[in-house]
């Protein structure tokens, strides 16, 4: 039998859900998911924190707008094998900008990237 996803779902004490999936667009590795949340300044509002971290190719500091364009490809020869349309961070960014919130990128090339944003609830 050949397995193509280990997923692992558990909360921390502070109440963050981690979500890790062992499928990455590497040999080995790990994709990390947590959210939370704090208090806002604001009574009965709440600030819901997301972040998805992973120990894939990185991404050159160079190439991170471009990952926000549409169609859009980073180093398509050593990326050939990954699919996609180039669509998903635009959406992604569009959809968190009409929610007044944006994608943050940050990014080791060859050790991997972190994707985080912020909601007001």
């Amino acid at each position: 039998m050949q397995v193509d996803k280990v997923m692992v779902v558990y909360a921390s004490e502070d109440g963050t859900l981690h979500y890790q999936d062992a499928k990455a667009n590497t040999e080995k590795g790990s994709i990390t998911f947590k959210m939370g949340f704090e208090k806002s300044a604001k009574e009965n509002e709440i600030i819901l924190k997301t972040t998805v971290t992973d120990t894939g190719i990185g991404i050159k500091k160079d190439d991170i707008e471009r990952l926000f364009e549409q169609f859009g490809r980073i180093e398509e020869k050593r990326n050939r094998n990954i699919e996609g349309t180039g669509l998903g961070m635009n959406i992604t960014q569009k959809l968190l900008e009409m929610m007044n919130s944006s994608l943050k990128v940050e990014s080791e090339y060859g050790k991997g990237s972190s994707f985080s944003f912020e909601l007001k609830q």
